[in-house]
């Protein structure tokens, strides 16, 4: 079976005739769907999904934005409030205060002279930083947040992986440090904007993350999937109860 950009070529080729010739100014991104070129004759992609691979982990992820994850982080906020008492809050940010103690040792040893990985240490400094800039409870609401959504809408992540890039993403937009700053004279106006990290560096800090919050999220996205069943069958055998009354 052709790859999809060869049957595009194909059709183009059927379309234009004897003339068309294949250059690298003719190859197609190979997304399905997308018309543009790609970015050079080393990718198979447009600039544009090239992009969307690097900063968000797959080709047609989008990012999710506060207003959308809003929603979740109100549910883990009525959850935590609700039970303020209970021990799980203090296991997470112990948890929480582990990946950093563990980003502490892995700078140490980068600093020592001994060998280390490069992304891991980029990414024991970009956690150290979430650490000195953010309380632990705003680190593990937004994390939990971001699982609750997963469970809830999985579609709404392409892979694994980009859900990891989306997760740290959020985290990370809790701090300023992971922002800069610009100045528009169209609008007039400062502008905020994102600091994207190397890919495999936001894959470490995604999977530190996943540690110290993943299994607690998933089971978090459980009971608020149960008390939804719940209310939902509530309102269904009040409506059958009304529509029997005479």
């Amino acid at each position: 079976m052709l790859p999809q950009v060869w049957v595009r070529l194909l059709a183009l080729q059927g379309h234009y005739g004897a003339n068309f010739k294949f250059t690298s100014m003719t190859q197609l991104c190979s997304v399905s769907g997308c018309s543009g070129s790609a970015a050079s004759k080393f990718s198979l992609m447009c600039s544009r999904h090239r992009s969307s691979l690097r900063r968000h982990g797959h080709q047609l992820q989008t990012a999710v934005t506060v207003t959308e994850l809003r929603g979740y982080r109100n549910q883990v906020q009525k959850r935590r409030k609700a039970n303020p008492q209970s021990p799980a809050w203090a296991i997470l940010e112990e948890r929480w205060s582990r990946v950093l103690a563990h980003a502490g040792d892995t700078l140490q040893l980068r600093d020592s002279g001994k060998p280390f990985l490069r992304h891991e240490a980029e990414a024991a400094r970009h956690l150290q930083a979430l650490g000195a800039a953010l309380p632990a409870s705003e680190v593990l609401e937004v994390a939990l947040s971001m699982l609750v959504m997963r469970e809830r809408r999985g579609s709404r992540f392409c892979s694994d992986r980009a859900f990891g890039h989306q997760l740290v993403r959020r985290v990370r937009g809790l701090a300023q440090t992971s922002s800069g700053s610009y100045y528009s004279a169209k609008t007039q106006r400062t502008h905020r904007v994102y600091r994207d990290l190397p890919p495999r560096t936001v894959e470490r800090i995604a999977a530190h993350l996943m540690t110290a919050f993943g299994a607690a999220g998933i089971q978090l996205a459980g009971m608020e999937l149960a008390q939804a069943e719940a209310s939902a069958s509530e309102s269904r055998r009040l409506e059958r109860a009304l529509m029997a009354l005479r």
